[in-house]
């Protein structure tokens, strides 16, 4: 049933949305690259050399760094800040800035043509803009993937609902079009694609049957574009077309890689059960989720891991039941699981056991639902709708400054995952990357302290000790960590190094000040 139109529909929402989304993120101006940005931007030849225009192009006939994944068009964009800034992160993170702008617009267009409601549109859509778990797909440059995904496969949804209303050759080819610039844009755009069918059936409850031409069209579209992105894909990544788990037995970023479909299937209702806490009430987000697999089996038999399954259970349970209760509320229940279906490890296992990143298109069905539920509230609604926004931008205010660096990234993400061993290894890196060398090395144990499994801190720890002239603290590791791995080249290649930097005949420590209580400290 229409509404009638939103008062704020008359005072042009969409600027006074744009005008918000800047406002609040704005402080990001100033920040730093982060996280992923220094392995995939900061240190990617493609976007760091300066590049001829066909050099540039050839970036749809490469493979995304580090080399299983193929996302063309959000290095395409990544380039072009590079172009007009150089390593200034600046212009990044306006384009960020940007970027969550259009698809805050594009949410409300969605929703709206979808729901034919301006009040629900509009709520919802200041709710998703303002969520703190958005922060990383915008503060992170190379997340913006994510945001590019809600941008372009939004676009092409909305053509798909207005090309079943009036077929027209433009909408068909927008439609096309769109979609195929999200698969482009990261590969779990490819679950919008289960969107199409559920929106043809929401269109059949509000306008009835749309022309069997019609859909023969869009369908035999959908089929070209699919086709076509599965092809590129396939000649661009070849053997890496799919995921395939590493010849080593441990994956700290995933501890379900290894998994079999059938053992992943009760983690992936955990994970689902987790978004949905986190989405309407994201009280512990952290940008790093990893855990050691011993202690991931052993939240998921306590009652945070039962919890988060019965969560998840109720919202299946719901969206069955509206399913032919409530049509168009159920089409928000499985946008939210259908969006999901990649990103909680369950069809196939990713590189990310979690991320606030992965909830950014998805959420939308989860929040369209929790404001549906809001407006009707018998009594005092504004006030309930206002003071749930007010908690979501006032955690987004406060959260958003971790992200300046990562040194106040990292910190912040040993307090919010105290169970992850990668948290403090990355902040072990950054302090080694300045050469603050008995720094690192305290955080190398404390990664290894939460998982002593952590080979690699291992490694870096021992070079840490070496460089830090720490003769002691060297030898200490070294033998203990060679009579587990003996033929470790690395190590033993550091060994090498160490005796012959003792007999001075190599300067390895030159620029270090190594003196007896240097070489006595543990």
């Amino acid at each position: 049933m229409s509404v009638k139109p939103f008062i704020f529909q008359k005072y042009l929402p969409e600027i006074y949305l744009f005008s918000l989304v800047t406002l609040i993120f704005l402080p990001s101006l100033t920040y730093q690259f982060t996280y992923d940005d220094i392995g995939l931007v900061i240190m990617n030849p493609y976007i760091s050399k300066n590049l001829n225009i066909w050099e540039i192009l050839q970036v749809f006939a490469l493979p995304t760094n580090p080399g299983d994944l193929y996302r063309p068009l959000t290095m395409l964009s990544i380039k072009l800040n590079f172009l007009i800034s150089g390593m200034n992160p600046i212009s990044y993170h306006i384009s960020n800035i940007i970027l969550h702008g259009i698809a805050t617009l594009t949410v409300y267009k969605f929703i709206l043509t979808i729901s034919k409601n301006y009040r629900l549109a509009f709520v919802s859509t200041m709710i998703f803009l303002v969520h703190p778990i958005h922060i990383e797909a915008i503060a992170n440059i190379y997340n913006r993937s994510e945001i590019l995904v809600c941008v372009f496969g939004l676009l092409g949804l909305i053509n798909f609902y207005q090309l079943l209303e009036k077929p027209t050759l433009i909408r068909n080819l927008l439609f096309g079009l769109f979609l195929f610039l999200a698969f482009l844009a990261k590969e779990s755009a490819i679950t919008l694609v289960g969107i199409c069918p559920i929106i043809y059936l929401i269109f059949l409850k509000q306008q009835g049957q749309p022309a069997k031409r019609t859909l023969i069209t869009s369908f035999t579209i959908l089929v070209i574009i699919v086709g076509s992105y599965i092809l590129l894909r396939k000649l661009t990544l070849d053997h890496n077309f799919l995921t395939k788990a590493p010849h080593s037995t441990y994956l700290v970023e995933n501890p379900l890689f290894h998994l079999n479909l059938s053992s992943r299937l009760v983690p992936a209702i955990y994970l689902l059960g987790e978004y949905l806490r986190l989405i309407i009430l994201p009280l512990s987000l952290s940008a790093d989720y990893s855990l050691p697999y011993k202690y991931f089996t052993d939240i998921l038999s306590s009652w945070p891991g039962y919890s988060a399954m019965l969560l998840a259970s109720i919202f299946l349970g719901l969206v069955a039941f509206n399913t032919y209760k409530k049509k168009d509320l159920a089409f928000w229940g499985f946008w939210f699981l259908i969006t999901f279906s990649l990103t909680i490890n369950l069809l196939v296992p990713i590189g990310t056991f979690m991320a606030d990143r992965l909830a950014y298109t998805p959420s939308i069905g989860l929040i369209v639902i929790i404001v549906s539920f809001l407006l009707k509230i018998p009594k005092h609604r504004t006030l309930v709708l206002t003071i749930y926004f007010v908690v979501l931008l006032v955690h987004t205010n406060l959260r958003l400054p971790i992200w300046k660096n990562n040194i106040s990234l990292f910190h912040q993400t040993m307090i919010d995952n105290s169970a992850s061993p990668k948290a403090p290894f990355n902040l072990g890196n950054e302090f080694q990357l300045i050469e603050e060398y008995e720094k690192s090395i305290i955080f190398y144990k404390e990664a290894l302290f939460r998982d002593p499994s952590f080979i690699v801190a291992s490694q870096k720890m021992i070079y840490s000790y070496l460089m830090a002239g720490n003769w002691r603290g060297f030898e200490y590791w070294t033998n203990k960590y060679l009579a587990l791995n003996p033929e470790d080249p690395i190590i033993n290649d550091l060994v090498q190094k160490y005796y012959l930097a003792k007999q001075g005949q190599v300067p390895l420590l030159e620029n270090h000040n190594v003196t007896k209580e240097d070489s006595d400290k543990d």
